[in-house]
């Protein structure tokens, strides 16, 4: 089954690059996920990435996000769950 998971971070504009540098370089050297997406928003000018997971996203990234004052928000996505809250 090829389903997506998928994670939209936004995030502060000044550490856009500096979070998807970071990232990539842990993508690329443990797997599991890929930016698929990022930029600037249009309204609010703030960061955004988009992620797409091959696993079930780790709750342990999820806390990252969650302590990393560079965050703003999070909305996570799994077509498997469809209408199901992702995260627990």
């Amino acid at each position: 089954m090829n389903e997506k998971r998928m994670l939209f971070v936004t995030c502060t504009r000044r550490q856009l690059n500096t979070i998807v540098e970071e990232w990539t370089d842990w993508f690329d050297a443990y797997g599991g996920a890929k930016i698929a997406l990022y930029g600037v928003t249009e309204l609010e000018k703030v960061g955004f990435i988009l992620l797409q997971w091959s696993q079930p996203i780790p709750e342990s990234f999820i806390q990252r996000l969650r302590t990393d004052d560079d965050i703003i928000d999070y909305v996570p996505y799994d077509a498997a769950l469809q209408n199901e809250p992702v995260l627990a």
